[in-house]
């Protein structure tokens, strides 16, 4: 057929059939730039919509990466003339993005450090060895971590808390089995909750100040923030453990055993280091920094002093945050 060879057709047909959501997008969006804009809608906000359609059906199609749309919309705003290419770029280097990108090198570093062992320690240490009330605290810790260095960050932090429980207790997975979704669904809600705590629970709530300073209905500064969204939170842990252990209530009810493994792994790791300390203290001096001086500095700037710190006094390499940071959340 027109001289193509059968395993070329079949390579095309396999293309179509798995990005049929991104032919979709490009067609409608195509039909829609065709249709008279409202007398109301300037052209460039009838185009503003067209991306808008087109980045929707590709988040809902899930056909290319997150980050891939999100190149693709800075394309659009130019091809589709909304706006001129220094003018694209600029409108990306703002003070959230700047944060996003603070926060996400500063989590590279922390978990550089190793600190995740001596952190699940400190948990069993509050909680005690009962599974419901590692599960509260879970919950809890996870939700408190989330809203000040945001929900990836925390995330990747307890994982391997939540993992080294798990092989302490068994190695058998069918044992662990609810155990294992138990801890892991603790983890998972306490970040998603969390991030509205704080302005940097998260780069939205970052945006979203911008946007409410931009469109002149006051500024919301990082103290008020927490002063209406962090009693919501509170209220939210004790609910959703609760929910969380009457779903997947495990049979394990203690688990001396994993906790006695882990006082042991934490004991051969020796005390707290002298760059384990300094990495918690440039923390501490960021948060102060967030709450203090963010109205005259801005959250950005001030989580880029953390990255400069924490390269600075060697705790990290360069090529370490290069790796290992998601520029896919940044874009």
């Amino acid at each position: 057929m027109l001289g193509f060879s059968n395993q070329t057709i079949a390579d095309l047909l396999y293309w179509v059939t798995r990005k049929w959501w991104l032919i979709a997008a490009f067609a409608i969006s195509l039909f829609l730039f065709y249709i008279p804009s409202p007398a109301s809608l300037s052209p460039e906000g009838h185009r503003t919509l067209i991306i808008v359609v087109i980045a929707l059906i590709l988040i809902i199609g899930e056909v290319i990466p997150l980050p891939a749309v999100a190149i693709l919309i800075l394309i659009l705003e130019v091809v589709l003339g909304i706006d001129t290419p220094n003018g694209v770029a600029t409108s990306f280097m703002s003070d959230a993005v700047f944060f996003i990108m603070g926060s996400l090198m500063m989590a590279v570093a922390i978990v550089s450090q190793g600190l995740d062992k001596r952190l699940a320690l400190g948990i069993i240490k509050l909680t005690g060895n009962k599974t419901w009330r590692i599960v509260f605290g879970f919950v809890a810790i996870s939700s408190i971590l989330s809203s000040f260095i945001g929900e990836h960050t925390v995330a990747a932090m307890m994982l391997p808390v939540a993992l080294t429980l798990i092989r302490n207790t068994s190695d058998d997975q069918k044992t662990v089995q609810r155990l294992s979704t138990l801890l892991l669904f603790s983890i998972a809600y306490g970040c998603a909750m969390g991030s509205i705590g704080t302005p940097s629970g998260g780069g939205r709530n970052v945006i979203m100040l911008g946007y409410i300073s931009e469109f002149g209905l006051g500024n919301i500064s990082y103290l008020d923030w927490i002063k209406y969204a962090y009693p919501m939170l509170l209220l939210e842990i004790p609910i959703a453990s609760g929910l969380l252990w009457m779903t997947f209530k495990p049979e394990q009810r203690i688990l001396d055993s994993a906790v006695r493994k882990l006082k042991v792994k934490v004991t051969k790791a020796g005390k707290v280091t002298g760059n384990q300390m300094m990495s918690i203290g440039i923390f501490v001096f960021v948060f102060l920094g967030w709450v203090f001086l963010s109205p005259y500095l801005g959250l950005g700037i001030i989580a880029l002093m953390g990255v400069f710190l924490y390269l600075s006094f060697g705790l990290i390499e360069w090529q370490d945050i290069n790796r290992n940071t998601n520029w896919g959340v940044i874009l």
